[in-house]
């Protein structure tokens, strides 16, 4: 039987986000370049900047994640760079505009 991963979560602007994180995904890939895959995943309720569905599997070498000291700092750090992206920002002004009462 398989090691349950550990779940993870934060809230990042008001989005509650899970993390899943699998540190050696693949003994294959392990024996061949000597590094292990970790297989992240990453699930909210709603819009991320870097997945319009609120969910994203990805992959990366592990020490490229405890590089950052945690996978949630990982995350976190993923996030930052794809919130300076132009379709978030402008995700994010309709979105806010959406949310304020019209008077008239």
């Amino acid at each position: 039987m398989k090691a349950q991963k550990p779940n993870l979560t934060f809230i990042w602007e008001d989005i509650n986000i899970q993390v899943i994180y699998s540190p050696d995904y693949s003994k294959s890939f392990k024996q061949i370049t000597g590094h292990r895959l970790a297989h992240l995943q990453i699930k909210a309720d709603e819009r991320l900047p870097m997945t319009e569905t609120g969910y994203r599997s990805h992959f990366a070498v592990a020490s490229e994640v405890e590089e950052y000291g945690s996978p949630i700092n990982f995350v976190r750090a993923w996030l930052a760079e794809a919130e300076k992206k132009k379709g978030w920002q402008t995700y994010k002004r309709e979105k806010q505009q959406a949310q304020q009462l019209s008077l008239f």
